[in-house]
């Protein structure tokens, strides 16, 4: 146990420098392990790209709110993609690193307990503004997206910085999960993309659901982002509010139940 702390107390007495570059070191292995994993990668990536080539590519014709229903679904589909990206690398990640004693190697290492996360919290913005520039890119070759490149950076900060708080929720799930149950993470990630509006306009949806959605981060990070691309009138400060609030409850319940669990060691 004391070896542990030790470790732990190692990277105070490195520089700025070196820290930094356990830092890169870390992301860049996880973004090896995680280009490595072709399951996540075809969930990331395929699925979304595939829905919005057969339903937001196929009705580039109509129109919602004023806009093609194509630019809709960019934002939908990379919110979507978003989600994934931080739920399965950080709680599934997590959870099977966690199982398998590979986190507590790390943590009786120098290497810093926040470079794991930062990698992991890094790794999946980075896939989430892939994503999105991809389905911009498919878009474009559609319709007139009507975009300036100052929209597209706003646009591109939505997707990013929402996905920080399903980064968050990745934490916890990833402290609750046992090690072999990744799966599980579908029975979260699924339905709020479905009652978020992630997969066809809320409106579209039962009346209960368009009620109950506002209540979800799904929903707020949809708007969040479909607000950049000229959709709703909905305040964007409100919803960039309620993701950090989300982002902070999510973070407090992961840490509370992080030290519970190393009380219990």
């Amino acid at each position: 146990m004391e070896v542990v702390q030790d470790s732990m107390r190692a990277p105070a007495t490195m520089g700025a420098q070196q820290t930094m570059q356990i830092y890169m070191k870390e992301l860049k292995y996880e973004l090896t392990k995680l280009l490595r994993e072709r399951s996540y990668i075809f969930s990331i990536f395929g699925f979304p790209i595939a829905f919005f080539v057969v339903f937001g590519l196929a009705n580039d014709g109509q129109l919602f709110h004023g806009y093609p229903v194509t630019r809709y679904l960019i934002a939908s589909y990379s919110c979507f993609g978003a989600m994934g990206a931080a739920l399965f690398a950080i709680g599934g990640g997590l959870a099977a690193e966690r199982g398998n004693g590979w986190l507590e190697l790390k943590r009786a290492s120098p290497m810093p307990i926040h470079a794991y996360l930062f990698s992991k919290l890094c790794a999946s913005v980075l896939f989430a503004i892939t994503l999105a520039l991809i389905l911009l890119g498919i878009a474009s070759l559609s319709i007139n997206l009507q975009m300036s490149v100052l929209d597209g950076l706003h646009f591109l900060l939505a997707v990013a910085g929402g996905a920080i708080t399903f980064a968050s929720l990745g934490v916890l799930m990833g402290l609750l999960m046992p090690a072999n149950a990744g799966g599980m993470i579908n029975f979260v990630y699924l339905p709020l993309s479905l009652c978020g509006g992630l997969w066809m306009p809320l409106e579209m949806l039962p009346v209960w659901l368009q009620q109950a959605a506002p209540l979800l981060p799904s929903y707020h990070y949809s708007r969040l982002t479909l607000h950049t691309l000229g959709y709703f009138n909905e305040s964007e400060p409100k919803s960039w509010l309620i993701l950090a609030l989300y982002a902070l409850v999510f973070s407090s319940i992961a840490a509370w139940l992080f030290r519970r669990q190393e009380a219990t060691r």
